[in-house]
């Protein structure tokens, strides 16, 4: 205690009266005195002024040295940003001398650092920041993700790098309390030096607070989508200091409960309207929803392992229709699924809170809706609130979107798909099926049954390559996932392969696998390259026909045909499941319907910011 706090003695000096007359001394004596009070707090306080300002400073010098932004505006950014951590760190450094405990000062010295380690680990494993995906991630994982996290992440050389930075952060903090608490000269000792750096500190410390309440009262005062995105544009994420960064990030999720409010909304519009069903006498059409697959690791899509031998035997056969040029705008599954269940189009600028869900209109519309999601999450405590399942599961939207969702965990999506068999018995002759499953999703050897696998360390040359065991174990894991996930898509076929049915399966988002760098998982710069984009966003997608279904409908299987070589972003999904369904609705839009002859290809902006098709022409 005594090491964290030791009192100081007051500065003594004053503004003399000068010959101009006494209103000019009062005038110096009270510049004197306002300077003096601003410097008192940081002179009593130094050391921890310091630090935490070091603390909070990391992620805009990184954001100095390797933004995409000009130089003169990455300047300016990383200046605001200082100065904002110098007004955090200086009301920090006031409430401390004010309440004068020591266990304040200990826990905003936990804060800080807590706060720092979060950011490098963040930073060194994934290139990520405090950002709202980190946050919301947070929140939709369950205790069994994040032992698979932390037994994924935790001692991988970037983590080690990262406690070796926040360990030395501690020793700074030790030694900087120590030596205020030892040092027998301070700064005030020569009158003239002492009104210099009083003067220094107390504008810099008045810029700060003036930006800090500047930044913080706007964001407050952001109550949506839009005017956050406004704000980002003054205040740009990745140039912030920790502080700013974790308070916008908490305040997206803020927002996202009143984008919820307005997802309800949206559905009860829904049965304002009166959407109907044209043609067949009864149908079914299914909608797989598929997780982390990186299309390169898909024999269908030429990957050298015979990873899909099902999908390759649908298409040879004529069920199956792969597209080529499918591609994800987004690597984060929360994102991805509000936008594909919702029809907005994201490539022109449309929030997913803005549109009803497909599911919705669906079952207005008369068709009996099953929703089976390996990944929703049961437990009560969650802030499910801020997460994808507070649309979802809502329980005004799921009253108006689904007649069941399941009410059963599943260890393995074969498991999930082979109980809706047993238990599922359509009786409305219209049926929209969805399975999400867990697919690919890391840690790839939790993913498919130990007596399916297929593919061994043995199958793989590591000569040459820089990799080691352990990565060649993870690449045959993931390709006994991919292959147990073909498994699993012909149990769907198989479900309703004697039906009038269609099947749409999409992945989420890929994943690296050790495909160009010795990494896996999801990782970017803050403007994605090609090669990222390449195994991270382009996904696949595919469409499966029943013979039934390709008897009653030649011309929908003409339109699937012809359209497999089309370029298109995955978040419209949604118009394509309600043309196939045969749903007539306002809310259907054929321009981005990818089967329709009306369909009219967007630009593909990837992660908010990057051109695809361009960035892949000009790699």
């Amino acid at each position: 205690m005594n090491l964290l706090f030791k009192k100081h003695k007051k500065p003594q000096y004053e503004a003399s009266e000068g010959s101009a007359g006494d209103s000019v001394g009062m005038s110096r004596g009270a510049f004197a005195r306002v300077v003096l009070a601003l410097a008192r707090p940081v002179r009593a306080q130094w050391a921890f002024f310091v630090m935490s300002f070091l603390m909070l400073v990391y992620p805009a010098v990184e954001g100095l040295l390797g933004s995409t932004y000009s130089l003169g505006n990455r300047l300016f950014y990383f200046f605001q940003a200082l100065f904002i951590a110098l007004g955090v760190a200086y009301v920090a450094t006031v409430v401390v001398g004010k309440v004068g405990k020591w266990w304040l000062k200990a826990l905003l010295y936990a804060l800080f650092w807590a706060l720092l380690t979060i950011t490098l680990l963040l930073d060194f494993n994934f290139g990520w920041k405090i950002s709202e995906e980190a946050v919301t991630i947070m929140f939709e994982t369950n205790p069994s993700e994040t032992g698979e996290f932390l037994n994924t992440y935790a001692f991988t050389s970037g983590s080690k790098w990262a406690y070796g930075i926040s360990a030395l952060a501690i020793v700074l903090v030790v030694a900087l309390e120590w030596l205020v608490r030892k040092a027998k000269k301070r700064v005030d000792g020569h009158t003239s030096r002492r009104r210099w750096v009083d003067c220094s500190v107390a504008a810099l410390d008045g810029v700060g607070m003036l930006y800090m309440i500047v930044c913080y009262v706007w964001l407050a005062m952001c109550g949506s989508r839009s005017s956050a995105a406004v704000w980002d544009n003054y205040f740009p994420h990745e140039s912030l200091d920790i502080m700013s960064q974790t308070l916008q990030s908490f305040n997206c999720v803020r927002v996202e409960v009143g984008e919820v409010r307005s997802s309800i909304l949206q559905a009860q519009k829904v049965y304002d309207t009166h959407p109907t069903i044209k043609g067949d006498d009864s149908l079914t059409v299914v909608y797989v929803l598929g997780e982390s697959y990186n299309k390169h690791h898909a024999s269908i899509y030429g990957y050298s392992k015979p990873t899909t031998p099902n999908l390759e035997k649908e298409r040879d056969g004529g069920n199956l229709f792969v597209f080529n040029d499918a591609l994800s705008f987004e690597n984060y599954t929360s994102t991805v699924q509000k936008n594909s269940f919702s029809l907005n189009c994201v490539s022109e600028g449309e929030y997913w809170f803005d549109s009803p869900m497909f599911t919705t209109i669906f079952k207005r519309s008369g068709y009996d809706v099953w929703m089976w999601d390996m990944q929703r999450s049961y437990s009560p405590e969650k802030l499910v609130t801020i997460t994808v399942n507070s649309m979802m599961y809502n329980d005004e939207i799921a009253a108006k979107s689904y007649t069941a969702c399941n009410d059963t965990t599943y260890t393995f999506d074969g498991t999930m798909v082979k109980h809706f068999g047993e238990r599922v018995k359509f009786s409305a002759p219209y049926n929209l099926v969805v399975f999400h499953l867990l697919g690919q999703h890391v840690s790839y050897h939790f993913r498919f049954p130990k007596r399916l696998r297929h593919f061994n360390s043995t199958n793989y040359s590591v000569d040459g390559t820089g990799y080691d065991k352990n990565a060649v174990y993870t690449l045959a894991n993931y390709d006994n996932a991919t292959y147990y996930n073909d498994m699993v898509m012909k149990q769907i076929f198989d479900l309703f392969r004697h039906s009038n049915a269609v099947v749409v399966y999409m992945s989420d988002h890929g994943e690296e696998v050790y495909d160009y760098r010795n990494r896996f998982g999801r990782h970017q710069h803050a403007t994605p390259t090609p090669a990222e984009m390449r195994y991270q966003n382009e996904v696949p997608f595919m469409i499966w026909c029943s013979d039934r279904y390709m008897q009653l409908h030649p011309d929908v299987v003409q339109r699937i045909k012809s359209a497999v070589d089309r370029p298109f972003v995955t978040d419209i999904v949604g118009h394509i499941l309600l043309g196939l369904g045969g749903i007539n609705t306002e809310y259907y839009d054929a321009r981005h319907d990818v089967l329709s002859l009306k369909f009219k290809p967007c630009k593909r902006i990837v992660h908010g910011c990057v051109d695809y098709d361009k960035a892949m022409q000009n790699k």
